[in-house]
């Protein structure tokens, strides 16, 4: 019988569900069955599952391993252990990159590789100790000036150095050296044991890289008794940069590299550093120009008049043959020649109107034609005149040469003026190809009325520096580890008196002979330094006077205070502030050669008034020192002759010794000239400036065109006669 309303998947469902489960479990069992081993993975790797358990003990064992190894016994574990770690970190870091303590070759250095040096590997050796040679013995001049007010402008610290207020008058000591920087590259190059064990220092060490960084300079001073004072470095000069302090910092790759750089760019300002801007006075001259000066200026200006006596002579010449040279070819009225003819008119050789008239006794002829083949009188005049104009002109111009090498010119109106050096340039050869590095510096920090000597040492970039590791440890120490090298000391400079507060000279003295009843007496003269130049005052002392006098000084305050551009030692034509030339000898026409040869000087400067009188002061100076009385001894003048008899001044000096003092030779004393010049242009510099005079011409009297009246002239064209 059929069942009514019951599909065939309801009715065999549970049949179904249950094959369906059954087929399930079959393939569950064969996938085990028939699949590989199962496996876990260990640290990095796969492992069987029956190992799963050792692998992982295993990698346990090898943790613990490490963690032992990173804290060994006696360090707390933990936060210690990374504390440990942390300072290892940084100790590697800034810490050197090298097994070395020292580079073979400084970072940043060029130059070939110490590798190889001369075609041989360069192996750590002893190297050539160079001992750099002193310089030479220095050179000193004391100088005195007013400065400039716009070097406390550019540098407030020149103030310290400086009187509080005007007039800004500075004594100072320059002193110079010169070094030999071709000997030093000798030493250098200079292998002291040939094939033995010593060798030469590396070229690429010291080629090309030695400066000089600047000089250290040391002081004494004289005591009361005589002796030296303990040996004190020389202080800086204000106002002007300096690396003598850092001398001994410079002792790493960088502060040495920044030393040379300045050195290098600023070689002048290192090795010759200028002087202060001088305002008014006497302008700075090198040490060693100023002594040479000195010694010789009395046989320069010699010669300086005579080459300007010379070429006033030579320049009149000229004008005569200048002159004759224009009147050749003229002739006199009536048309003859000057040379002579025929007789008086007439035809033929002595009549008018034939070859030969025109003469001095003729008229109305015509000159004689010039000889066949040949110029004319006139030309061959004009010629010879022509050579000797030639001749005259070219010896004036070797005077004017010679002129210019004594440091002088002839201006158009006839004064004489010093050659303008400012724009005169050189080039300094390199350091070490050098004989003769010119150093100088300037003490500003020494005292009226003291004498100071002083001595030099140069110091240098280091050529060792750096190069420690191709050296033995021992050398290494000793040479590489600093960056400069100095050079042995020089020996001591004369000694060098700055200019006192006040000058006291006995110039003249008249002694009591018994017979003319005059007075004994004698006459000091008083020098103050003041506004750029020396201000004289005197007093004529009998015995038992001490020294009262007044001085006239100029006061320049407002003129400083309020300048004219036109004066400024700035503006163009005034001369500079930190040069300027020297004046040959005295300012006069042409014509006119000095009378009596004075030592040449550096040019007066142009007054702050522009010539106006400015404003007088009166300084009163007094002296304790007391005039004795005069009387008479023996000096003698040259080895070999008898002594003369001069007048001597007895003085009483403030410590109460008594002393002589001879005004003959008062007068004759390098200070005295030096002082007693400096007032008497100060005085002129309160003067106005005499107008320009042209050269004279002398005249002579209107003689024959072409005549013989001239005086004959030696070789150089001078007259002879007259």
């Amino acid at each position: 019988m059929k069942l009514k309303g019951i599909n065939p998947l309801e009715q065999h469902l549970e049949k179904i569900v249950v094959g369906v489960f059954g087929v399930a479990l079959l393939g569950v069992a064969a996938w085990q069955l028939l699949s590989p081993a199962p496996t876990v993975k260990v640290g990095t790797k796969e492992a069987p599952m029956p190992d799963a358990y050792s692998e992982v003990a295993k990698e346990a064992r090898r943790v613990d391993a490490k963690l032992k190894l990173a804290e060994p016994e006696g360090l707390p574990t933990g936060a210690g252990a990374a504390l440990a770690q942390l300072e290892n970190f940084d100790k590697r870091l800034t810490g050197s990159v090298t097994p070395a303590p020292r580079l073979a070759v400084a970072i940043g250095a060029g130059g070939e590789a110490l590798g190889d040096v001369g075609g041989r590997a360069l192996e750590v050796a002893t190297y050539h100790e160079v001992v750099i040679a002193a310089p030479s013995v220095p050179v000193g001049a004391t100088h005195i000036a007013t400065i400039d007010r716009a070097e406390i402008a550019a540098d407030p610290a020149v103030q310290a150095v400086l009187p509080a207020k005007d007039p800004l008058d500075k004594a100072s000591v320059s002193v110079e050296v010169r070094f030999d920087g071709s000997s030093l590259r000798a030493a250098l190059g200079e292998d002291p044991d040939a094939d033995g064990p010593i060798r030469a220092v590396p070229k690429n060490w010291w080629d090309g890289r030695m400066q000089v960084l600047g000089v250290e300079w040391r002081r004494q001073t004289l005591r009361a008794d005589g002796s030296w004072s303990d040996p004190e470095p020389m202080k800086a000069m204000p106002g002007r940069a300096s690396l003598v302090e850092q001398f001994d910092k410079m002792n790493t790759a960088d502060t040495l590299r920044t030393a040379v750089a300045f050195a290098t760019t600023n070689a002048e300002f290192v090795r010759r550093p200028p002087y202060y801007a001088i305002r008014l006075g006497e302008q700075w001259a090198p040490p060693a120009e100023r002594a040479a000066l000195a010694k010789s200026e009395l046989d320069k200006q010699r010669a300086i008049s005579e080459r300007v006596s010379r070429r006033a002579n030579l320049l009149r010449t000229l004008k005569r043959q200048e002159d004759e040279l224009a009147k050749v070819g003229q002739s006199p009225a009536g048309g003859g020649r000057d040379d002579g003819g025929g007789g008086g008119g007439g035809g033929g050789k002595t009549g008018g109107g034939g070859l030969g008239g025109g003469g001095r006794g003729g008229g109305g002829g015509s000159p004689p034609p010039p000889p066949t083949g040949g110029a004319s009188p006139d030309d061959v005049r004009k010629r010879t005149i022509q050579g000797q104009i030639d001749r005259t002109r070219k010896q004036i111009a070797d005077v004017d040469g010679e002129l210019a090498g004594l440091g002088v010119m002839v201006a158009e109106d006839g004064t004489i003026k010093p050659v303008e050096t400012t724009t005169q340039t050189s080039v300094e050869a390199p350091l070490l190809d050098n004989p003769a590095v010119q150093l100088w510096a300037h003490d500003v920090h020494v005292e009226r009325g003291r004498t100071y000597r002083y001595q030099a040492v140069v110091v240098l970039t280091n050529p060792y520096f750096g190069y420690g590791a191709a050296m033995t440890k021992e050398q290494g120490d000793k040479l590489a580890t600093k960056g400069i090298v100095r050079s042995a000391p020089s020996g001591w400079s004369e000694p060098i008196t700055v200019d006192p507060e006040t000058y006291l000279f006995f110039t003249t003295a008249v002694a009591d002979d018994g017979l003319t009843g005059r007075t004994v007496s004698a006459k000091a003269e008083v020098f103050q330094f003041a506004w750029g130049h020396w201000r004289r005052g005197d007093d004529t002392l009998e015995p038992g006077d001490s020294v009262s006098t007044e001085l006239k000084v100029p006061d320049f305050s407002a003129a400083i205070a309020n300048p004219d551009p036109a004066q400024s030692p700035t503006a163009p034509g005034a001369g500079g502030m930190g040069g300027g030339g020297r004046d040959g000898g005295k300012t006069g026409g042409g014509s006119a050669a000095p009378t009596a040869p004075e030592p040449p000087r550096t040019p007066d400067r142009p007054s702050p008034t522009g010539g106006a009188q400015p404003p007088m002061t009166v300084v009163a100076v007094s002296d304790d020192r007391i005039m004795l009385g005069v009387g008479q001894g023996a000096m003698a003048d040259q080895p070999g002759r008898p002594p003369r008899a001069v007048n001597q001044v007895l003085v009483r000096e403030s410590d109460g010794k008594i002393t002589v003092r001879i005004p003959e030779l008062e007068r004759s004393d390098p200070a005295y000239v030096r002082v007693s010049q400096s007032a008497e242009r100060g005085v002129r510099e309160l003067s106005p400036p005499p107008p320009a005079r042209a050269p004279r011409t002398p005249t002579r009297p209107d003689g024959p065109p072409g005549g013989r009246d001239d005086p004959p002239t030696d070789p150089v064209g001078a007259p002879t006669g007259g």
